[in-house]
């Protein structure tokens, strides 16, 4: 099962030229980076940069921050703040990059479904040199993410959950609340069906589906279960696979 229908995964991203060294800023990641637009005109708030700038910096530190930041391929619009150039999604991205690196001791191999651009797989990569990488999307995400991530090895690309059977870690960031119930139950349930330690799943409590409404069995352990940081309508939940424990999860 691919994550949804292209068609209408993509039907607000016009994309006009396929120009991957500018494609954060001619519509191309529109819907997956917060300063593209379909037009390509509009660069992120100046106010949003700042504010989620002086709430993640504090948290994950300037050593970390300096070891994992970089705006990467696209050549998107940046805001020039506090001695760094910055977009609202990369600087987001690094928390999710922090959160997992304190939790999760460096895996041999993540999954990660709907990476959008490929944000937090090339910061991952970063503290994680010798991981390798499943990307499993769209191929017009792929392609995006093929581009932005060519830099680096152990990257991997497919359509489908098709042939993945283990992970040390699956990741899914804002798009499982963009399926239908159908699909977020056939991605929650092959997750929880193949060997895998770690889920980190950061998605909104109500969208195009309802959180309370993912098909979470009993056999998880919860590390981080609260409002996502600066976004409290999304919820970050970052899991552990465990031995039954007899309980449902829920939202705090």
């Amino acid at each position: 099962m691919a994550l949804t229908d292209p068609s209408e995964h993509w039907a607000q991203r016009k994309i006009e030229v396929e120009d991957f060294p500018n494609m954060r800023r001619n519509g191309m990641t529109a819907g997956l980076d917060g300063g593209s637009t379909v037009g390509g005109e509009k660069a992120d708030s100046v106010q949003n940069v700042h504010l989620s700038f002086n709430m993640i910096y504090p948290i994950v530190g300037g050593e970390f921050f300096k070891k994992v930041y970089r705006v990467g391929k696209g050549n998107p619009r940046v805001q020039e703040y506090k001695g760094f150039k910055l977009t609202y999604s990369d600087v987001m991205c690094l928390f999710n990059a922090w959160r997992l690196y304190t939790f999760v001791p460096e895996p041999e191999l993540v999954v990660e479904i709907g990476g959008g651009f490929g944000c937090l797989a090339a910061q991952l990569k970063r503290v994680w040199p010798r991981t390798k990488f499943m990307m499993v999307d769209l191929p017009e995400s792929l392609a995006l993410q093929k581009y932005y991530l060519s830099d680096f090895d152990g990257f991997y690309f497919q359509n489908t959950m098709e042939g993945v059977n283990g992970a040390d870690l699956v990741i899914n960031i804002r798009s499982m609340m963009e399926m239908s119930q159908e699909q977020v139950d056939y991605y929650i349930n092959h997750i929880q069906n193949m060997e895998v330690d770690w889920f980190y799943c950061v998605n909104r409590y109500l969208k195009r589906t309802i959180l309370r409404q993912y098909p979470f069995d009993d056999n998880w352990e919860i590390y981080v279960s609260q409002p996502l940081l600066a976004q409290e309508w999304v919820h970050e939940y970052l899991l552990r696979r465990s031995e039954p424990h007899g309980f449902r999860l829920q939202l705090y």
